[in-house]
Parts: structure tokens; C-alpha cells; sequence
């Protein structure tokens, strides 16, 4: 088959430029963007939830002296790391009060480490007094948002890649040749529900290669073995959209 070489460049309809949207190379990058965002935006929620009620627990406390009695129910540990939080039997005297309590709770996870017998600050509930922390000061919203903002970058980079995909599918449109193919086989495609996802091998190609595009329900019926039209792009005979798809 002899081809021009060159293509003249075809206008789309805002509709056809819609449909790129629903190609299978595209929908791919835009459900991943979809799941990205679902993810940065549930970290996001859980850290500032974590964030507002970190705030409010050292507001309504009060701080006291303490010593640590047992960790983990040992009275001889040294260095216990908080990488996790640590059930403790702590000694305080609240404000207000002249005889000191025993109480036990759980040292909240954080940096460092305790050890039996330890001197500390802490901030305690005065009305729930095993809730305590030996944290001082809120987190930096910084520092709490930190992980859903390095995550940030990779969200942008999907849409741009989703982007880059689309605007190849619409200059394939506009710029490609229109050749026969024959439908190799027919699926459903959980990303397109709208559409199918087609194996299709070009008429005129003797190696028959075998590729896939996106068919929208639009387009009407397809099954194996029907001849359909698709437009291909001039360099790469794999790259190609639906004909009846993109018409004006």
C-alpha cells in the first residue's frame, strides 16, 4: 500500500476530542491519577484529623512531673525505644492535688526512648488521667503533612503522562491514515465500561501483527472477523484509533 508522505492535518469536533478521553491508553493514566489522588487525600484527611486532635488533647491538658514506675510491666528496663507506644505505670501529681498517683496508660510512639525510673514532663488529662504524653508541643503541620506532599510530585507526573497519552491519541486523529483492519478478538475493559477493547491486525500488513484499540458502544455493534476502519499513525502502524470514532 503506498502512503502520502505526508498527512494533512484534520479538525476535530469537541466531541471526538471528548472521546480521546476514552481511549483505553488514556483511561489507564487517569484511573491510576484517580487512585493516586484517593490515597494522597486519605493520608491527607487522617493526618490533619491526627493533627486536630493532637492540638486539642494538649490544649485541654495540664502538665505534671513524673516518674516512670514500670515499662511493660518490668521495673529494670533501660532504653526502651518508643517506636511504638509502651504500656507504662507512671507516678504524677496533679494540679490541685497534695497526694501523688500511680496510674497506668501508654506512652504514645514517637522519637527516643524511655526507661524505668525516668523524670519527664508530662501532659495528662485531669479528667481521664491515664491519657498522657510526653509530648509537649503540637507537630509542625509541616512535618504531618510531609508524606502526602513528597507524594505530590508522582500525582502530577501521572496526569502529565495521562496528558501525553491523550494529546498522542488526538494527533493520530488528525494526522494518521485511514487503513482496514480485521478483529481479532472482543473484550470487555474495566476501565472503559463504555467501551470495547478490540485485538485487531491490519488488512494490508503482511507480517499481521496484532494490536489493540479502543471501540466505543457509540460505534454500534463489532465481532470477530468484521473489517473495521481505523486511522493509523504515519510512523507506527500499532498506534491507531477507531475511524467512525473521530469523524467530524
Amino acid at each position: 500500500m503506498t502512503q502520502s508522505a505526508s498527512a494533512q492535518t484534520k479538525q476535530l469536533t469537541s466531541s471526538a476530542r471528548r472521546q480521546s478521553w476514552n481511549d483505553l491508553r488514556v483511561r489507564f493514566w487517569i484511573g491510576l491519577f484517580g487512585i493516586t489522588l484517593l490515597v494522597i487525600s486519605a493520608m491527607t484527611f487522617r493526618q490533619i484529623s491526627r493533627g486536630i486532635e493532637e492540638r486539642s488533647f494538649l490544649d485541654q491538658s495540664v502538665s505534671v512531673d513524673a516518674r516512670i514506675l514500670e515499662i511493660s510491666g518490668l521495673t529494670n528496663i533501660r532504653a526502651m525505644s518508643l517506636s511504638t507506644a509502651q504500656p507504662v505505670r507512671v507516678e504524677f501529681t496533679l494540679p490541685g492535688e497534695t497526694e501523688p498517683r500511680v496510674v497506668e496508660g501508654y506512652m504514645p510512639a514517637g522519637p527516643g526512648s524511655i526507661s524505668v525510673d525516668d523524670q519527664l514532663t508530662l501532659r495528662v488529662n485531669p479528667n481521664e488521667p491515664s491519657k498522657f504524653t510526653n509530648q509537649i508541643q503540637p507537630t509542625l503541620w509541616a512535618y504531618q503533612l510531609s508524606l502526602p506532599a513528597v507524594l505530590l510530585p508522582a500525582l502530577l507526573l501521572v496526569l502529565a503522562v495521562a496528558l501525553v497519552k491523550r494529546s498522542s491519541v488526538i494527533k493520530t486523529a488528525q494526522t494518521g491514515i485511514l487503513r482496514a483492519a480485521q478483529v481479532v478478538t472482543v473484550e470487555r475493559s474495566l476501565l472503559a465500561p463504555d467501551a470495547r477493547r478490540l485485538k485487531v491486525s491490519l488488512t494490508d500488513d503482511p507480517a499481521r501483527r496484532v494490536f489493540v484499540v479502543t471501540w466505543p458502544n457509540k460505534s454500534g455493534g463489532v465481532a470477530k472477523g468484521d473489517v473495521i476502519n481505523l486511522i493509523v499513525d504515519n510512523s507506527n502502524s500499532t498506534n491507531a484509533v477507531v475511524a467512525n470514532a473521530y469523524d467530524a
